[in-house]
């Protein structure tokens, strides 16, 4: 297997996302986001969460992709750069 595409839209809410320039799409699988590069077919796994990823989103710029879990005392949040 070269790429892997797969999320559960009944999970997260608005769960796939794409930069304004289209090059990147960004979704979550479990605890890891991925962010692919419809360009170059290229998948980077940002990993960092200890529990199911249930929020992410894109800043306007599209910049950084930021992305939270649910834990039992608060809602940690990661922030990663969208581009290269």
């Amino acid at each position: 297997m070269t790429t892997a595409f797969c999320f559960n839209l009944g999970k997260i809410a608005h769960g796939l996302y794409s930069d304004p320039t289209g090059q990147y799409l960004v979704y979550a699988i479990g605890t890891n986001v991925v962010k692919s590069d419809t360009y170059t077919g290229k998948q980077t796994f940002m990993i960092g969460h200890s529990n199911n990823v249930t929020c992410i989103d894109i800043d306007k710029c599209g910049r950084f992709i930021v992305s939270g879990q649910m834990n039992y005392i608060g809602l940690p949040v990661s922030k990663f750069p969208l581009g290269s």
